[in-house]
């Protein structure tokens, strides 16, 4: 377990949710993309989630995020940036953070309750 300096401000858990997401163009004139890549999140908070991902995505890119689970309803739609990119040493897929940028506080506020009533139920590993 984790014992240095704590730099997240909301709890997470490492708990498999679903996340569709898709890019969102820095250049205002191109248009957003029709298609949605699905993935499991590995780690999940109120600040932001954490998922391998096979495709190229860079340090700064926005990106159009869906977030659903049975416990969190309805789907959580927000934006996201990724802030980190970690590849692994013998192959893809790489493991991506991401830091929400566009949530409103009632949607967080969804996240942390299931956070809580993950960790009430369940005695999962995660780090606050």
């Amino acid at each position: 377990m984790y014992e240095g300096i704590e730099k997240r401000k909301y709890e997470r858990v490492e708990k498999p949710f679903t996340v569709s997401f898709r890019i969102i163009p820095l250049v205002a004139k191109r248009e957003v993309s029709t298609d949605w890549d699905t993935v499991t999140i590995r780690d999940f908070g109120a600040g932001g989630v954490y998922f391998q991902y096979d495709g190229d995505l860079e340090i700064g890119e926005l990106l159009d995020l869906k977030i659903g689970d049975p416990i969190i309803t309805p789907i959580i739609h927000c934006v996201g940036k990724v802030i980190r990119v970690d590849e692994s040493p013998s192959s893809s897929p790489f493991s991506i953070a991401i830091e929400f940028t566009a949530i409103n506080s009632e949607e967080k506020e969804m996240i942390k309750s299931a956070i809580e009533e993950i960790l009430g139920r369940n005695s999962c590993n995660f780090t606050s």
